[in-house]
């Protein structure tokens, strides 16, 4: 270890610090003469036209030449001279992000030559000689002209031919790429990181709902799957990078508004009408930039704020009389729970049509200074704030730590809960980067970054805190919900990262070598204490108002050491050193070789050891006898990452491309994954978590802890208040633990096409897990029987004692497997920008599968929450929850103008995606086996009568007893109607085996520009129409999304009941609290909700 240490500090000493950050463009080519010799010595000179930035350089031996550090965007002018030879000029190059633009410059004989010819990323892009793996730049004219209902990156980002389907709110797959879980991306803007790197959400970036940076500020977007420079890491999904716009010699600016109002909003899904109160939002903003001294100095700003107001609940009672998505949940049972929670003194709110104005809001700005110290050195530095606030449902169906998680969802098609159990995050986001762009010789450019960034999350409850309670209808299926929040009790976090970067390239004969290293710290403390004001759950609603024995019960607490401290703390650090060399083997063939060597450092004085969690035995995956080190996070790892990429130019005309590449690729997890072992060994806050009768039976109801030591001194002595005695449940990393990794290999094939500018494409992209990652549960001892049915067909192992240490419930541990893959095929075609038009047309084919998807960002959540048929413990490679199977995705935008001195102009655009929108497992609806899951997939039967069926006993008022025959009749006809089901009988259920039916979803944007000149500088007036979901509002059968008929919108479809506690469990259909059953007449139903309806949103906008 003392010698990797060593090579990585020797590495940082000789080329500074450095990251993965790719923040700016470059152009390169090759000087020749007028007999096609190359010309050595020549004098490049590059202007960047508005702001006159001027980069040089010089061609070597074999008259190739790349100028670096260029801003991204353009228009730059390219100019060569060698004495005796005159001068070559190229005017109109645009320069794309993190892809040097090729322009090929010639020199005759005392003649000065001027090119009128348009070098942009449109033309060069796709066929380019930088170009190897697979890469979608989104540059300032996409952004301008695309549809976007949001005005976020995922609006841009999801026009990758790789990403998951954009669509799938709910089903988590909107924000992945190539089939890989969405928190494995790593964003960065300005070289500054914005993941959402706590990994609380899929969301691509931290802020909630709200974008950190507005969508006016970014200048271009590259979304790279496979780019095998050496330079980017820290993702297994997608590397997302963003650069914001900069100033000019001239002043420019643009203010303007986008509004969605009440009126612009669907309210018919198919022949239901939607009771739609309220779904508005109102973005207002300006950006400006200019000069400060010309040529030298400049500036940029932006500022926009953002008031989202939406119907945050659209399901109501059955028998409420209200309009929208139905649930199976009774207004009567609604009413009787809230009254008596009243006589408790807690005041519920409204369980329907509460939510018709969720309010979302932000308020962002960003400021930029750009500096060109002289033609050789290039300094800027950027911030950019973000504080927002946004309302949020209750949690669907997580439990606190050591307790089995809920089989649906608390507000949906079987349950729902009251207004103040919702709760509101407020967010801060800050960033800061600043770099310097320095040519130190004819051959060597070195880049300096540094970045900060600081993001803080804070959850609040309304209302006064109360116990948070689950009603369910017996097992772990809900029905009703109350109570503050149960994740909201004094919920923070703040999260830091610092990088610091430095590159050097240098520019040999035939070689472009780059040298680099890195550091990185990311520092997290976290508040969490799921369940800090109790949590309850009941068998029935009887139950609760009787004060009977619940069925869980658990409570979260700071120990008495820690003075009410909550927050628990990690730092994460990396060194990283790598070498990389581009070498032109011929005009026609280049080949890129580089390798990588990361180095994790975790601050082990942040954690406090707990002796009772280190004394304690467990069994490791491969069944031997194990103990855990508490005080300590994984071992130090050398990571090492090499790639071999090419690029052969197939016919020599640049007509036909081959490229590719084979490397590995290193990731991070989402990092509260890891500070689960800091408050998950006990040593600075705890958790208790009842689920047997022997330690429910002295429970009663209590309001809060100091209401429980009042009334039942004698328990609450009993909860644990020192290291001596381990948590309920323990979390722990393995200590020998590794971030993500795989080997990721891509073929491309480019082709110009002899019609309208088209380019077809093909890419294979193909990915093997080295290291990836699931959760297992080490106090899960081996089964010790097995189910019996009556066919013998369901026969997956029992467990009737699932603690090998009864003093805890369970104890996950954070560890790696090399089991997953993925294969991602995409035929298509292109035009890049011009004259005015540009789209293309892509079809991808994913196949996915993992060990786990790691549902959730509590270990508890994320283990008991996986579906299988024996134990998640057991880690079966199946099809991944984040594979969209099949996807089209296009884009098509035209600019026309007219009038008589071109000063109208009317831009028309289109966005086209057809997807299947995400995967659902087949599943019971409580713990079949005993394992503590209750995920458990179901056994599918040849025919109903395999099963062990038992009466649903009714009132003649419920409609009377539903037979064992009649049950069985409609399981089989259920089956019969379900493509998934009919076609796998006789086996179990796959996780996310079935897909939801092809949705299709069509965009369209239009802007209207209205030009004039005032002492000729051209000013604009734009108007712009967004219309998301364009067939919704042609006729409103069309668009429409589904969602699951017992399900409702969610990745879990409960279909039968069973018994516990026995080898031989008897089984029903699935039914709602008042013993009715569930819709077993088809698979799906319409999502009668805004989320299946049109909207339209239009904008105004003042351009000078």
């Amino acid at each position: 270890m003392k010698k990797q240490l060593i090579l990585i500090l020797s590495m940082l000493f000789v080329t500074g610090y450095m990251m993965s950050q790719v923040t700016s463009g470059a152009v390169s080519g090759k000087v020749v003469d007028s007999k096609k010799q190359p010309l050595q010595g020549a004098k490049i000179k590059v202007t960047h036209v508005p702001s006159g930035s001027v980069y040089g350089s010089s061609s070597r031996a074999n008259g190739t030449y790349e100028v670096r550090g260029l801003r991204v965007g353009g228009p730059y002018t390219v100019e060569v001279s060698y004495l005796g030879k005159g001068k070559d000029q190229v005017n109109n190059v645009y320069v794309t992000l993190g892809e040097p633009i090729s322009v090929d410059l010639t020199l005759e004989e005392s003649a000065t030559l001027i090119k009128e010819v348009l070098v942009t990323s449109a033309r060069n892009s796709i066929i380019n000689e930088n170009r190897t793996g697979a890469a979608t730049n989104i540059n300032s004219t996409m952004i301008n002209s695309m549809p976007t209902g949001n005005r976020t990156l995922s609006d841009m980002t999801r026009l990758s031919p790789q990403s998951g389907a954009s669509f799938s709110s709910g089903l988590n797959n909107a924000n992945t790429f190539g089939g890989r879980d969405g928190r494995y991306n790593n964003l960065q803007v300005n070289g500054a990181n914005l993941n959402n790197g706590f990994g609380l959400s899929s969301n691509l970036a931290p802020g909630g709902s709200g974008q950190p940076i507005s969508l006016d500020a970014i200048e271009e977007i590259q979304v790279g799957v496979s780019p095998f420079d050496i330079r980017q890491t820290g993702f297994t999904g997608a590397n997302i990078n963003a650069v914001t716009r900069s100033g000019t010699n001239e002043w420019h600016g643009s203010a303007y508004t986008f509004q969605k109002m009440n009126g612009l909003v669907g309210d018919k899904v198919d022949t239901v009408n939607l009771d739609v109160k309220k779904n508005t939002n109102a973005i207002y903003g300006f950006r400006i930039g200019g000069p400060i001294v010309k040529n030298k100095l400049f500036f940029f700003g932006n500022f926009e704020t953002e008031r989202n107001a939406f119907p945050g609940n659209t399901w109501v009672t059955k028998t409420g009389g209200l309009s929208g998505n139905v649930s199976n949940v009774s207004a009567d049972s609604m009413r009787k729970f809230r009254t008596h929670l009243g006589t408790l003194g807690y005041t519920a709110g409204e369980f329907e049509g509460y939510a018709d104005e969720f309010v979302n809001k932000n308020m962002k700005f960003l400021g930029r200074v750009d500096w060109n110290i002289n033609e050789n050195n290039k300094f800027y530095v950027s911030y950019s704030q973000m504080n927002s606030s946004e309302d949020n449902l209750v949690n669907a169906t997580s439990a606190p730590n050591g307790l089995t998680r809920l089989s649906n969802s608390r507000v949906g098609a079987n349950a729902l809960s009251f207004q103040n159990s919702n709760y509101s995050f407020d967010h801060i986001v800050r960033t800061i980067s600043a770099e310097l762009n320095s040519t130190l010789n004819p051959i060597m450019h070195n880049q300096i970054l540094g970045t900060y960034s600081y993001i803080n999350d804070i959850r609040s409850t309304p209302g006064s805190i109360f116990p948070f309670i689950d009603i369910t209808n017996g097992g772990t299926n809900n029905y009703m919900s109350a109570g503050s929040e149960l994740f909201s009790y004094k919920n923070d976090l703040i999260n830091t990262n610092f990088i610091v970067t430095d590159n050097l390239n240098i520019d040999l004969k035939d070689n472009q070598l780059t040298i680099g290293a890195s550091f990185e710290n990311q520092s997290f403390e976290n508040s969490f204490l799921g369940g800090g004001n109790l949590y309850y759950r009941y068998n029935s609603l009887q139950d609760f108002m009787t004060n009977a024995r619940p069925t869980a019960f658990s409570a979260a607490y700071p120990l008495a050491s820690q003075n009410g401290n909550t927050y628990v703390k990690a730092s994460y650090s990396q060194l990283s050193a790598y070498i990389q060399d581009k070498f032109t083997v011929s005009k026609r063939l280049t080949l890129t070789g580089g390798i990588r060597f990361e180095l994790p450092f975790y601050d082990n004085s942040l954690l406090t050891a707990n002796p009772a969690v280190d004394a304690l035995k467990f069994t490791a995956p491969n069944g031997t006898q194990t103990s855990f080190t508490s005080g300590q996070f994984p071992t130090q790892q050398l990571m090492v990452s090499p790639r071999l990429a090419f690029n052969w130019d197939a016919l020599g005309n640049r007509n036909l491309q081959v490229r590719g590449g084979l490397g590995v690729f290193t990731g991070r997890v989402p990092f509260v994954w890891l500070t689960n072992q800091a408050g998950g060994i006990g040593t600075l806050v705890t958790n208790v978590a009842y689920s047997s009768t022997a330690q429910l039976n002295p429970i009663q109801f209590y309001t809060s802890l100091e209401d429980m030591k009042a009334k039942n001194p004698t328990e609450y002595a009993k909860l644990p208040q020192s290291t001596s005695t381990a948590p309920s449940s323990v979390v722990v990393v393995d200590q020998n633990f590794k971030m993500p990794q795989i080997l990721r290999g891509d073929l491309g094939i480019d082709y110009k096409l002899p019609w309208y500018g088209l380019i077809a494409t093909g890419e294979l992209v193909v990915s093997r897990d080295i290291n990836n990652v699931y959760q297992y549960n080490a106090n899960l001892p081996s089964a010790q029987t097995s189910l019996f049915t009556a066919s013998g067909q369901d026969t997956r192992p029992r467990w009737t004692n699932n603690r090998l240490n009864s003093s805890i419930n369970q104890a996950f541990v954070l560890t790696n497997t090399n089991q997953g893959y993925s294969t991602v095929l995409s035929l298509g075609i292109a035009r890049q920008a011009r004259k005015g038009l540009y789209g293309s047309f892509f079809y991808t084919r994913t196949i996915s599968e993992d060990v786990s998807s790691n549902p959730g960002s509590q270990a508890s959540s994320a283990w008991n929450s996986l579906p299988n048929n024996s134990s998640p413990n057991v880690p079966v490679m199946t099809t991944s929850q984040y594979n969209t199977p099949h996807r089209l995705v296009g884009s098509l935008a035209y600019k026309f103008e007219y009038g008589a001195k071109k000063n109208v102009a009317t831009t028309v655009s289109l966005f086209f995606e057809g997807a299947n929108p995400g995967r659902y497992s087949y599943m019971f609806n409580n713990d079949v086996n005993g394992d503590g899951s209750a995920s458990d997939l179901i056994y599918i039967p040849n025919k109903a009568s395999e099963l062990n069926w038992t009466p649903i006993v009714r009132t003649a008022a419920q409609g009377g007893t539903i037979t064992v025959a009649q049950q069985q009749a409609i399981w089989d006809a259920y089956v019969a109607q379900d493509e998934y089901l009919s076609a796998n009988k006789g086996k179990y259920a796959s996780r996310y085996g079935a897909v939801y039916p092809w949705y299709t979803r069509i965009d369209m944007r239009i802007l209207q520009d209205f030009s004039f000149k005032i002492k000729d500088k051209k000013h604009t007036i734009q108007l712009s129409w967004d219309i998301i979901n364009l067939p919704n509002l042609l006729n409103s059968a069309w668009g429409v999304q589904k969602q699951l008929a017992i399900g409702g919108l969610s990745n879990n479809n409960n279909v039968l009941r069973t018994s516990t506690g026995t080898n031989n469990p008897t089984y029903t259909l699935n039914y709602d609290n008042n013993l009715q059953l569930l819709d077993y007449n088809r698979t799906f139903v319409n999502n009668n909700s805004v989320f299946s309806t049109w909207f339209m949103q239009v904008g105004a906008r003042y351009t000078f």
